[in-house]
């Protein structure tokens, strides 16, 4: 299933903020200290993973208008 859309036709926008303020700190702090807390994650994945989510939730909010018109 899509957990991703499940959560956000339950939640709303702001799990897909959620989501995305996650991946932000995660980036922040593999900045700032140099090294990533989950072994093997990049800045890079970071924000493939953060441009993800949010086309993710432009997707989301898409549908949402559509189901509305």
């Amino acid at each position: 299933g899509n957990s991703f859309a499940e959560v956000y036709k339950e939640l709303g926008f702001e799990s897909g903020l959620v989501q995305i303020l996650h991946k932000v700190n995660r980036i922040k702090g593999i900045y700032s200290k140099g090294k990533a807390e989950v072994e093997n994650e990049s800045i890079r994945d970071s924000l493939v993973d953060l441009a993800n989510y949010a086309l993710m939730t432009v997707v989301e909010m898409e549908l949402e208008e559509n189901k509305e018109d």
